[in-house]
C-alpha cells in the first residue's frame, strides 16, 4: 500500500484583546508521492486573513498540476495548542465530517476541480489551532486477517 500526503496550515492564533483569530498560512508538498499522482503537484492555500469569534473561518487550497477527485481522499486536520491531530471531515466523491463539528463544518470542491474548501461557522476562541489540508491516495488495498506483529498484504 503506498500513501503519500501533501500538506498546506493555517495557523491561527488568538490576539487576547481583540479576540481576533489570525490565519498565518503556510504550504508544502510530499517528495514522496505515489505513482499515478504528479510529483509536480503543487498546493497553495488562501485565506480572508481575519476571522473574529462568531464568524467564519473559510480556507482555500488550489492545485496545480493535476485536479481534486473523487480517487482519492481530501481531507481537512486540526491541532490545537497542546493536543493532538483532529479529523475534521473529508471528500472523496461524497462528504463525511466528524460529528463534532457537523453543525458547523462545510468541505467543498469547486466544478473546476482545482480548488479545495475549508468552511468553519461560529468560531470560538476553542477553534484557535493549526488547520491542515492533506490529500491521502491508497494505490493499493487489500484487507484480511493480521496476526500481532504482521502486516497484511
Amino acid at each position: 500500500m503506498h500513501q503519500a500526503r501533501d500538506t498546506c496550515k493555517a495557523e491561527i492564533t488568538t490576539c487576547q484583546h481583540s479576540r481576533t483569530l489570525t490565519p498565518r498560512q503556510q504550504c508544502g508538498k510530499s517528495p514522496q508521492l505515489s505513482p499515478g499522482i504528479q510529483s509536480q503537484w503543487q498546493l497553495q492555500e488562501s485565506g480572508p486573513g481575519v476571522a473574529k469569534p462568531g464568524e467564519t473561518l473559510s480556507l482555500t487550497c488550489t492545485v496545480t498540476g493535476g485536479s481534486v477527485t473523487s480517487s482519492y481522499y481530501w481531507l481537512w486536520i486540526r491541532q490545537t495548542p497542546g493536543k493532538g491531530l483532529e479529523w475534521m471531515g473529508a471528500w472523496t466523491g461524497s462528504t463525511y465530517y466528524n460529528p463534532a463539528f457537523q453543525n458547523r463544518i462545510t468541505i467543498s470542491v469547486d466544478s473546476s476541480s482545482t480548488k479545495y474548501y475549508l468552511r468553519l461557522s461560529s468560531l470560538t476562541a476553542a477553534d484557535t489551532a493549526t488547520y491542515y489540508y492533506a490529500l491521502h491516495t491508497v494505490t493499493q488495498s487489500r484487507a484480511g486477517a493480521a496476526q500481532k506483529g504482521q502486516v497484511g498484504s
